[in-house]
């Protein structure tokens, strides 16, 4: 880069570099006269980046709190994941015995672990963060390894059915996310898939991965009987005269469909938002307002 194309840059960040002195500590007015026309933009830059940049710090904070006050107690057993340290822990039990609230800490004790040489005690009490904690709670597993409980018998379809409907009752008020319910249908899905599983009819994983695992779906498919609006306001009240082919599909794989959930208008952006239903909270404080995707189980 030759000596003159460097100059702008060096102007432009030496007009940065006022404009935050400026928003640190206000010039004289006079000087602000002078200067405002130039300065001024920079200065309205930086307070939004200023702002942003606090936004997101209090949706992570709330986050983590969200994460280790809502989700983790004592006395929970979790699974220990994402460590780097000691990757050879990953995928282990550990139970929740204290908390350093101060630290952000969880205090859990690895099975298999009471007299582990590297523990910072000698009962074998490890400090974790949260995000290295994942819950042994069904809604919080992958769906690929919730299928593979119900097909060994460590977990029915049917309570795992009944528990998301029971996230769904708890957090839809405030979500807003569904436009149907179709729960004792899910509830009878659910059922058959287990009876396959019981009597050996179950496909194999190549073929239906997420056997047993229930769903919601977008308003846009067609499923007959439920509403079929694609958030388009002429179109309120419309229901589905018949079922599309990848519902069926999704019915033959063995997932019980608990509902429909709420898309932009005409599907045509990226917020969950439409005249007729208005706006869909998303369950991350990252993204207070967004999109809902259609997850395999309700978290």
């Amino acid at each position: 880069m030759s000596q003159h194309s460097r100059r702008p840059i060096a102007m432009l960040a030496a007009l940065h570099d006022l404009a935050l002195d400026m928003v640190a500590s206000p010039p004289p007015p006079i000087l602000l006269i002078i200067l405002g026309p130039l300065i001024l933009p920079l200065i309205l830059l930086e307070l939004w980046h200023r702002t942003s940049r606090t936004a997101v710090a209090k949706s992570q904070a709330s986050y983590t709190r969200i994460h280790e006050l809502g989700v983790i107690t004592l006395g929970d057993y979790c699974t220990v994941s994402g460590l780097t340290q000691y990757v050879d822990r990953n995928g282990k039990r550990a139970r929740v015995v204290g908390r350093d609230a101060k630290k952000g800490l969880w205090h859990v004790i690895i099975d298999g672990e009471a007299q582990a040489q590297d523990s910072p005690s000698k009962n074998g009490k490890v400090a974790l963060r949260p995000e290295n904690l994942v819950p042994d709670v069904p809604c919080l597993q992958p769906a690929t390894v919730l299928s593979a409980r119900i097909r060994r018998g460590e977990l029915t379809s049917r309570a795992l059915t009944e528990l998301c409907v029971q996230q769904l009752l708890r957090a839809d008020e405030s979500l807003n996310a569904l436009t149907a319910r179709r729960f004792e249908d899910a509830l009878k899905e659910a059922d058959a898939a287990d009876a396959a599983v019981a009597a050996g009819r179950a496909p194999p994983v190549s073929i239906a991965p997420l056997w047993g695992v229930p769903i919601l779906v977008k308003e846009c498919f067609e499923i007959a009987g439920l509403p079929f609006t694609a958030g388009v306001a002429s179109l309120t009240g419309r229901v589905g005269l018949t079922t599309a082919p990848s519902m069926t599909r999704l019915a033959e794989a063995g997932l019980p469909i608990l509902g429909s959930t709420n898309v932009s208008e005409a599907c045509m952006f990226h917020e969950a938002a439409n005249p007729s239903r208005r706006w869909s909270s998303n369950s991350s404080p990252l993204r207070l307002r967004g999109q809902l995707s259609s997850l395999p189980t309700i978290s």
